[in-house]
């Protein structure tokens, strides 16, 4: 099993050293012609459709370590918190700093592995990679890299006894502590573990296939073609989108208030908006498809959010912030946190503050930094996570006479 964490490709290993064997998987399947099975008169014959369908779940876990040279050396492991995966199994990773191998006399590698603390039914099989990132990496870009990777790799059984894999040679100490390969960062460093778990093995014979679900594509063509439109949305440009009374105002509580009381835009065939045509036409994408399309950037995202919380579109606008938690960095951490206190969008809310705090001296360096410090809604976090800071520092000084 190679990984790509650590920028070298290393074998795979368990807590105790050992290697345990890889399963695989199969899928066969036969079709017969439905043009014999409709047709009386064609000649005799039967089809069976025998499928095994092995179901998996995959998913990601980002962990972020700070002041990260306060345990470089230390000879014991850092366990991070625990994390549930969809299968209703509990995880946790496991980092050495020193390396998990005592013995070896130079110890200048990190180790690095998965754990799980009850396996399901006794055992667990999942394919995982593990990397540290660089503040550079688009995490997106190394999830595909690791998934693919994941995909060649073998199959790791987790047991009660063998509860652990990874990566004894994770990372070398030259490289994580290599400024210009950027793996440590403000005292930080990221860990990405990718992970697709074994949930069930389903056999199935004369099976017939559900047909593709078609009811979002029926709807974006139905949105796109005006059919049997009963109302005109014009944008601030003077812009027209036909749209359908009932689904709009089933979709957004704003539509529903508007259509369902007796009020003048009820009665009328034109709706006119303050909004660009952009955002009403992706407004009606997902109000139609529930599909986000063609957000753009964090700043278009940003403007759909707003149009989410206005037009009362819930499942859009936690789609919304579930982007711009995904595409947070330290020049625009401190605007999305703003935009969370000012749009009630608990979940960014909560994940900008603590990646402020997380990446503080990175963050203090950007111009979203004063605009935070001078609003009414980040004056508070400001001073706190500056308090904070200086309490860390002094803790660390006064830590270092005293070794002295």
């Amino acid at each position: 099993m190679a990984s790509s964490g650590g920028g070298g490709s290393v074998k795979s290993s368990n807590g105790n050293g050992r290697t345990n064997p890889s399963t695989g998987r199969s899928l066969s399947q036969s079709s017969g012609s439905p043009e014999n099975f409709n047709n009386p008169n064609a000649n005799a014959s039967l089809s069976y459709h025998a499928t095994t369908i092995i179901k998996t779940i995959k998913c990601h876990y980002l962990w972020t370590i700070s002041n990260y040279t306060f345990v470089k050396d230390k000879d014991e492991s850092i366990k991070s918190p625990k994390f549930t995966t969809p299968d209703g199994t509990e995880w946790y990773l496991r980092v050495h700093p020193l390396g998990f191998n005592r013995d070896v006399p130079e110890r200048n590698f990190v180790s690095a592995y998965l754990c799980v603390y009850q396996p399901n039914q006794g055992h667990v099989q999942a394919k995982h990679r593990g990397k540290i990132l660089s503040f550079e990496d688009d995490i997106h870009d190394a999830l595909k890299t690791m998934e693919r990777s994941a995909k060649m790799g073998k199959v790791d059984c987790f047991t009660r006894d063998n509860f652990s894999w990874g990566w004894p040679e994770f990372i070398s100490h030259g490289d994580l502590f290599d400024d210009e390969k950027k793996f440590l960062q403000n005292d930080s460093i990221r860990i990405l573990w990718y992970l697709e778990i074994l949930v069930e093995v389903e056999n199935a014979v004369n099976r017939i296939e559900i047909p593709r679900a078609t009811l979002g594509v029926d709807f974006g063509e139905l949105l796109k073609s005006g059919r049997g439109s009963d109302v005109v949305i014009r944008s601030k440009d003077n812009k027209e989108h036909r749209a359908h009374k009932l689904i709009i105002s089933q979709r957004s509580k704003y539509f529903e208030a508007m259509f369902n009381h007796p009020t003048k835009e009820n009665n009328k065939a034109t709706v006119d908006l303050p909004d660009d045509s952009n955002i009403i036409q992706l407004l009606l994408e997902f109000m139609y498809t529930d599909k986000v399309i063609g957000t753009g950037d964090v700043p278009a995202v940003q403007d759909l959010l707003v149009a989410a919380d206005k037009y009362q579109i819930d499942n859009l606008k936690r789609s919304c912030e579930f982007q711009l938690i995904e595409r947070m960095a330290s020049d625009n951490a401190c605007q999305l946190f703003l935009l969370a206190a000012n749009y009630n969008a608990e979940d960014l809310k909560r994940e900008s503050k603590q990646f402020i705090a997380a990446n503080l001296r990175s963050v203090i360096k950007t111009p979203g930094w004063n605009e935070l410090k001078d609003s009414e809604e980040g004056f508070g976090l400001a001073t706190d996570l500056l308090d904070m800071q200086t309490g860390r520092e002094a803790e660390a000084g006064s830590g270092q006479e005293s070794m002295a």
